[in-house]
């Protein structure tokens, strides 16, 4: 699958999904992927590609937690914890995670997973602390209108199509990063927390 139709299926997920107009699905899908991917060319050129070093030269913490940080039928890999900056990477998700990679012949990833989860997470920080509001803020659609009033909410899963889009172009992976998700042979939803 394409960036493009992975980043499609992600936003169908979205709890706002419905209140955006068929029309505007593809651009924003496609407004996060080159967010992400612009921002990785911005900081490859910066601090390089290598997360663990980018997020030593930023001063973000990088905690590898043997905490199982999941819930239902739900793996956590990792999360971007915005209040104390840092970043939290949950060991057991990601061997786990790291055994489906190593078994599937068709994904030649550069990189231990690993990478990706944290270059994911990186993603999420830039996007918080960055000059311009969060993607997910900048992009909204109105759940309810009153007369003059508005209602309106961001779209949270343009931020995990975008953090994908980063890790993909600063990584120079092969595929999306959503890949990965699809690799898990339980029927679990994987995803990366922002706090």
């Amino acid at each position: 699958m394409t960036p493009l139709a992975l980043g499609l299926l992600m936003l169908e997920s979205d709890p706002v999904y419905e209140r955006i107009a068929v029309g505007d699905r593809e651009g924003l899908v496609a407004a996060a992927l080159r967010d992400g991917a612009d921002l990785a060319d911005t900081v490859r050129l910066r601090w390089g590609d290598a997360p663990d070093v980018i997020a030593a030269q930023l001063g973000i913490p990088v905690v590898d937690s043997d905490d199982d940080a999941g819930f239902g039928s739900t793996v956590v890999f990792a999360e971007y914890q915005a209040r104390q900056t840092r970043i939290v990477l949950y060991r057991g998700a990601i061997a786990g995670l790291q055994t489906a990679v190593d078994r599937d012949a068709r994904l030649s990833l550069p990189c231990p997973a690993r990478s990706v989860l944290l270059a994911h997470e990186l993603y999420h920080h830039f996007d918080c602390t960055g000059a311009q509001p969060p993607i997910a803020r900048r992009h909204r659609v109105t759940l309810l209108t009153l007369g003059r009033w508005r209602w309106t909410s961001g779209i949270a899963s343009l931020a995990e199509i975008a953090a994908g889009a980063f890790a993909q172009t600063l990584l120079r992976l092969p595929v999306h990063p959503k890949h990965l998700d699809l690799l898990m042979s339980t029927p679990t939803e994987a995803v990366a927390t922002t706090s």
